[in-house]
């Protein structure tokens, strides 16, 4: 759905799909998101864009962008505590891929969240998520 999407904006908008560089924006709005503040995913995300389409454009280009977000992003994060390991396991932060998109297919192993539209990650085996999401049952 996603990549049906960034090709018909894209060719509405007069630019080459091939030149979106969807894994690379993602992860920047995400950093973006995390080390500064929400509302900093969008923002963050036009200005490479827009320092990108100054610079000539093209995917090198928004490439290098990125890279010089990514490096600002960073500078603004405490240093890192080894002794933390992230969901993943590998200490980057959870991968969002294309699931983590709302409205799109939740990641393997979820549940929906009572009263929400967020999936909640389950560890295999391990049931379902009780009403009060913390996988007991109620009076037991």
């Amino acid at each position: 759905m996603l990549d049906d999407w960034v090709t018909k904006l894209s060719q509405e908008i007069g630019v080459k799909p091939d030149d979106i560089a969807i894994s690379e924006i993602l992860d920047l709005a995400r950093d973006a998101a995390h080390a500064v503040a929400r509302p900093a995913a969008p923002i963050t995300t036009f200005i490479v864009g827009y320092a990108a389409g100054m610079r000539g454009g093209g995917r090198e280009t928004v490439a290098q962008a990125v890279r010089e977000a990514l490096a600002a992003i960073a500078a603004e994060l405490p240093p890192a505590d080894p002794s933390v390991v992230s969901a993943n396991g590998n200490g980057t932060g959870a991968s969002h891929g294309y699931g983590a998109i709302s409205g799109s297919t939740p990641a393997p192993g979820s549940a929906p969240v009572p009263g929400s539209t967020q999936p909640v990650s389950q560890a295999p085996g391990s049931g379902s998520v009780s009403a009060d999401g913390d996988g007991t049952s109620a009076g037991s």
